[in-house]
Order: C-alpha cells, then structure tokens, then sequence
C-alpha cells in the first residue's frame, strides 16, 4: 500500500500508482484510516486519490478525487459504538452524484454542503466521476448540542453563510498543504467559525440567531464587499445600509482591520486586481473595470502606491515567474 506523509498531511493514496488487483483493498483501508469506523465498499474500476490531512489538533479535512462505478460508505450501530460521536460532517461536493441517508432524510444535490450527523448512523453512496471534501467538526467546539445541531442541519442551506462556507472548503483544498502550521490552525479556526455561525443563524431559538448574526457580521460584510467589487460606486455607506447597520457601526466592525471602510474596500479591490493580473491574458483596461476602478490611469495610480510597481510591471514579472516555474517542472504559482 503506498501512502505518503508530508506537510501535515496524514494519508496520501493515489490508486493510480498502485496494479489494478490492489487498489479496492488499498482505497477501503486507506478511506477507514482516514474516516473511521466504517465500512466502505468501492467497485474495482476506482481510480483517483484520497487525501487526509488534519488541518489542527481538532479538525481533520478528508478530500476524494476520483472515478468509480460506485463508492458507499457506511456507518451502523456497532461502528458508533466503537466511535468518538460527537462530531458533525460538512462536506461539499463540486462533481459526482451523491445520496446521504441520515436521520431518514436523503440529499443528493451538489454544490451544496452535505452535512451529516456522526452521533447516528448513515450510509453515503457516490457514483461515477467524484471530488469531495470534507471536515469533521466536534459538537463541543459549535457549541451547540446534538439535538441543536440536528435541528438548525436541516436548514443549513438556508443560512447566508453557506455559499461562503463552500467557497471556503474549497479553497482549503488548493492551500491548506502548502501553507505553514501557524495559518492552518487559524483556518481551521476560520471553518469551526463559520460552521457554527451557519447553524446558529438557522437556529430555531432566537439566542442563537442573535449571535451568529453579530459574531459573523464582519464575514458576511467581506462577502457582500467581494461579490460587488466591480461596482464602481461600491461605498461605506452602500455596504451598512445592505446589512442595516449604520456607518459608525461598520467603523466598529471593521476596527481590528487597521483601516478605514473605503480603505479596506479599495485593499479588497487590489488584491482581486493582483490576482486577476497573475492570468494569462490578463490586460490593465480589463482588470481596472473588473475591480471597479473608474478608468486605468486611476487604478495604476492606486494599484503602484500600494505595491511600488506599475500594472504592467506586475504582469511582466508575474509572466517571467510562470515562465521560470514552468522551465523547472513545476506549476506555475499563483
């Protein structure tokens, strides 16, 4: 079985490397390795990689990359009994078809957080082409019980968090390895944070709501901000009036940012402009409207007083740089 450990990564297989006649019995143990205990059945035609890696002490991240005819996994009574229960599952699955049976209810949609509750039995089935990933969260640290979790779970989908929260899951996917130990236990912090605001923001008991409404204002204020960064007229007093909050109060909520409102927006719109420009095909015109700049000659003025160099530096030495990581073999960074 050839499993690889690197950069806090626990279980690395990729059935790809591995004869034909091995990867069922290699797949089924390195899934239970990495989630456990269950009993997981995979059709010989598997081919893919499963990764799992603990993002801090307390949250473990699971990531499934493969094709195969079926995949199921289940978990019974005899497994709970021999299992730490109180744990929640938030999974998101980008591809493939899904169905979870969990407390008798069954989901099959995609692009929408799978979360399952592991103090009961379940029983998942993927079929054909597959990425998922996944965290398991401890009841302790939502600080919730498990009949709140169960209650606010239904609804998760409904919460303004939760197109934040897949977003998140898969960009932990692309940097969470490479990223050092100290940033990975505060985006694992981040995770518990927003998956607890989730829950509670759905919550039948008003308390809750109350609180996960204060404690994620600022994250869903970032959100807002990020999905309207091409709006020209994108202000401070556009941004409290949306979450009806006045002016004054968004100076609080932004406070341990160390900038200004119409600072901190106009960060958010260089640092997507950065990322824009690290592109191929990527042009100063291009980008300026993307990022809500009145025209270029404005947005190279702002983007070289914040980064000591034109757009069209930037560009030139992001492309030198691909091309250098392209010569060594590797990918080009981002």
């Amino acid at each position: 079985m050839q499993w690889a450990e690197r950069a806090g990564m626990n279980v690395l297989l990729d059935t790809r490397t591995l004869p034909a006649q091995d990867r069922v019995g290699a797949f089924e143990a390195a899934f239970n390795a990495a989630s456990k205990p269950t009993d997981v059945a995979v059709t010989p035609d598997v081919v893919g990689q499963l990764q799992a890696f603990a993002l801090s002490p307390a949250l473990n991240v699971v990531q499934l990359d493969l094709q195969a005819r079926e995949l199921q996994v289940r978990r019974s009574g005899k497994h709970l009994r021999a299992a730490d229960p109180g744990r929640l599952s938030v999974a998101f699955n980008r591809t493939g078809t899904c169905l979870t049976s969990n407390h008798g209810r069954q989901e099959t949609r995609n692009q929408v957080l799978r979360l399952t509750d592991l103090t009961t039995s379940y029983r998942i089935v993927q079929k054909g082409r597959c990425w998922a990933i996944a965290v398991e969260v401890d009841h302790a640290d939502l600080d919730m019980s498990v009949g709140q979790v169960r209650a606010a779970m239904e609804h998760a989908s409904e919460s303004p968090l939760h197109p934040l929260l897949c977003r998140h899951l898969v960009d932990i996917a692309a940097v969470a390895q490479v990223i050092d130990p100290v940033a990975r236990l505060e985006v694992a912090a981040s995770i518990v944070h927003l998956v607890r605001g989730m829950l509670k923001s759905v919550s039948p008991r008003d308390g809750d709501r109350r609180q996960a409404k204060a404690e994620t204002m600022r994250l869903r204020i970032e959100e807002f901000v990020r999905a309207r960064l091409g709006e020209a007229d994108l202000t401070p007093s556009k941004v409290a009036a949306a979450h009806h909050i006045s002016l004054r109060y968004l100076y609080v909520v932004l406070a341990d940012v160390g900038l200004t409102p119409s600072e901190w927006i106009m960060s958010l719109r260089l640092d997507a402009a950065a990322k824009a420009m690290s592109l191929p095909g990527a042009s100063v015109a291009s980008t300026a409207r993307a990022c809500g700049f009145k025209d270029p000659s404005h947005f190279a003025r702002r983007f070289r007083a914040a980064r000591g160099m034109t757009p069209t530096d930037f560009m030139t030495r992001q492309a030198e740089r691909a091309s250098l990581n392209v010569d060594d073999g590797r990918e080009p960074a981002p």
